[in-house]
């Protein structure tokens, strides 16, 4: 019996294999309606395993983990297909779905990182603030997926935003560093987008410390602030994302943003930016 169930769980698995956290509506809208009713059926025959006692199967229990994170996955880009009102339902059940994953399997850090991710955008609609209890959900899971594997990527870059969510941009500016310091070890889903949200991030957690420290150590910190957004417009070149970096720089540099700073500090070098010139070198004289 034991090898039955090990061998319809494998075939389940084989069929709706997700390897990506779904936090967005896109995955779901390209899947066919035959697609659709495939996680379906694998949702009820999963649901039926559980009278044979699937939490004490062994080794099959790490086969069970991926099924059921990629039911999540499944819902959670359901839930999102309205932007201006996720549906809740899905959402809840994408979580269910994830904490039987992560009970199943309690050392694969993937998971635990897409539980995060999940309870990081699990709002009313795209968007929506995050809780304080939400963020401290995230951040164990976060901490203890990088406790396993301290270089996987994904935990690296939501965690620096939790923290820096939190209050504490010096451990978000480490964190990203080490993401970036990856860079070209990183799959090609978190190039262009992503590495300039990085570069960005990283600005921003950055541009915090400006007015907190003295004028040399404010001046080794604009150049390192204006440099990640230089490093950002070069990686929106690369990967045709110059239109996604532009609107970044734009919305955190606007009154009231970590980076409106420059406005003031570094008014010229952010005006080229903008414009997409990459090739901006930082002059940091003062006129006195």
């Amino acid at each position: 019996m034991r090898w039955v169930l090990g061998d319809l769980l494998n075939r389940i698995r084989r069929k709706i294999d997700l390897t990506e956290s779904w936090t967005f509506a896109k995955p779901y809208n390209d899947l066919s309606e035959e697609q659709r009713q495939t996680f379906l059926l694998a949702e009820f025959t999963v649901a039926s395993f559980d009278y044979f006692r699937l939490a004490s199967a062994g080794s099959q229990k790490s086969i069970a983990a991926q099924i059921f994170a990629s039911l999540a996955n499944f819902y959670s880009a359901r839930a999102r297909v309205d932007k201006d009102k996720y549906d809740q339902g899905d959402l809840r059940r994408a979580l269910i779905y994830m904490d039987r994953s992560c009970e199943m399997d309690t050392e694969n850090y993937r998971h635990l990182a897409q539980r995060a991710a999940l309870i990081l955008t699990s709002g009313d609609k795209e968007g929506a603030p995050v809780t304080r209890e939400n963020l401290e959900k995230a951040a164990a899971d976060l901490n203890r997926s990088l406790a396993i594997e301290p270089n996987f990527a994904s935990g690296l870059y939501n965690l620096a935003w939790v923290v820096d969510e939190q209050g504490d941009p010096g451990r978000a500016t480490a964190l990203l560093t080490k993401f970036i310091d990856q860079r070209e070890n990183l799959p090609l889903l978190y190039r262009g987008k992503r590495l300039i949200a990085a570069y960005i991030n990283r600005a921003c957690a950055r541009a915090k410390r400006l007015t907190k420290d003295s004028a040399d150590g404010q001046d080794e910190l604009l150049a390192e602030v204006l440099e990640d957004c230089r490093a950002a417009c070069e990686e929106g070149k690369l990967y045709s994302e110059t239109a996604y970096f532009e609107d970044s720089l734009q919305r955190n540099s606007t009154e009231g943003a970590e980076l409106h700073l420059l406005e003031s500090l570094a008014p010229n070098e952010l005006k080229a930016l903008r414009n997409g010139d990459c090739s901006v070198r930082i002059n940091l004289t003062r006129e006195e």
